[in-house]
């Protein structure tokens, strides 16, 4: 299998997590996290070519949901998926004016191929909060569309904390337990550039998923202030900007999940957005460009 269809793949997968999402957000009323969580891997788990499960995980399951009332929005406000108090719980329900945050994160079982997806939703009408995740959509996709062939990936993670800079917002409560250089804006995918070795084989072949989690993990190489590694012709990589208003505490954290990827150095950037926001009608403000 080449790259190249190895970066299909990672555009198949998250389609599918983004089937899965705007099914369950827009056929479920005031649902809670733990229940969304829980429907996003019944979802998943009905195609045949995926795990039931996500690598990312913790969270349990690989998958995270996280709401919070427009008025007290501290519940948004992580540093790490992976700490207990922010794992989906029944006590927290995404009605009309919360604002939610969906993550999960799909494994392709005969590549070990991921397609993680994130996306922050608001379906009330507070206008300082639509304009700040309108905001923090943009500025994430501004950074997607700046990545080209040939770049090293300090270089994109420099550009975004320039534009961060200028808009008075901030990423600084981002923590990654695999990266000690500070905070990052995205990993690359692995396999999408990259052959499986031996031992690696080894592992997917196995169906091992423990073992497979922990090796997608390793096998990451981060979007950070020192990262050296240059996009290769084909590729795919993640760019996520969990951001803050450095100024105004009040607005959400806001957490948008793109995939950028190159095959043969021709570029696609995914953010499968619309169809939720369409779904769940928050269209009128809130569109993806991609």
């Amino acid at each position: 299998m080449t790259k190249e269809e190895r970066v299909d793949i990672c555009a198949r997968v998250r389609q599918k997590a983004s089937e899965a999402v705007t099914k369950i957000l827009t056929k479920s009323h005031n649902p809670n996290e733990a229940h969304v969580a829980a429907e996003l891997w019944k979802e998943v788990g009905k195609n045949a070519e995926l795990y039931e499960r996500g690598w990312y995980d913790p969270p349990p399951g690989g998958a995270a949901a996280l709401f919070a009332p427009h008025d007290s929005l501290g519940r948004l406000l992580f540093d790490s998926l992976r700490k207990k108090e922010f794992w989906p719980s029944a006590e927290h329900t995404l009605n009309s004016d919360a604002v939610g945050f969906v993550y999960l994160s799909p494994v392709h079982k005969e590549t070990g191929i991921i397609g993680d997806f994130a996306i922050t939703v608001y379906t009330g009408t507070d206008p300082h909060i639509k304009g700040h995740i309108q905001r923090c959509l943009h500025i994430t996709e501004k950074v997607a569309a700046y990545a080209e062939m040939g770049m090293e990936l300090r270089e994109i993670h420099a550009y975004a904390q320039r534009l961060l800079r200028d808009e008075k917002l901030s990423n600084k409560r981002t923590l990654t337990y695999t990266d000690m250089t500070g905070t990052n804006i995205g990993h690359t995918i692995p396999w999408t550039y990259e052959d499986h070795s031996l031992p690696e084989t080894a592992i997917v072949q196995s169906r091992d998923f423990d073992a497979l989690k922990n090796l997608i993990s390793a096998k990451r190489v981060n979007l950070n202030s020192e990262e050296r590694f240059r996009i290769p012709e084909t590729i795919a990589f993640t760019v996520e900007l969990r951001l803050e208003d450095a100024e105004d505490p009040g607005l959400p954290n806001a957490y948008y999940h793109l995939i950028v990827s190159f095959s043969k150095g021709k570029k696609k950037v995914f953010s499968n957005f619309n169809d939720v926001f369409v779904g769940m009608e928050i269209e009128g403000y809130l569109m993806s460009t991609f």
